[in-house]
């Protein structure tokens, strides 16, 4: 199976400085199945990314879809894993484990996930 690609356009969303081992504001991030991947938006041609999420602990294996909200954090939806939403902070690399996880065991494919501008919902698309 290919690995699921999404895009995560964060540019003008958020304000303030990240250390500088995450990537900027201004990010490109994608989902890779056992990885998240995020790179600058500003690159042109081949680049590596600036920020690299992945190892036992971040508990990604099937990641197709995220969201970055307002508060900073990554919701990851996973498919074909009992649809795991893991929630990392928006700085989070290497072998992180996420903040947090729920599941929705009556389904095994949430193929996209929303967030509403004032966090007050979110939507996952199942299948």
């Amino acid at each position: 199976m290919k690995s699921a690609l999404c895009v995560a356009v964060v540019s003008m969303l958020f304000g303030g400085q990240l250390a500088h081992a995450a990537c900027s504001h201004d990010a490109v991030f994608l989902t890779l199945g056992e990885q998240i991947r995020g790179y600058s938006a500003r690159a042109n041609g081949a680049t590596e990314p600036c920020q690299v999420l992945q190892g036992p602990l971040t508990t990604l294996m099937t990641a197709g879809a995220m969201v970055i909200d307002k508060k900073d954090s990554f919701h990851v939806a996973q498919f074909l894993s009992n649809s795991t939403v893991d929630i990392f902070p928006r700085k989070a690399e290497g072998n992180q484990a996420p903040a947090r996880s729920f599941n929705f065991p009556m389904t095994n494919d949430l193929p996209g996930i929303a967030v509403d501008s004032h966090l007050n919902d979110f939507v996952m698309s199942v299948r």
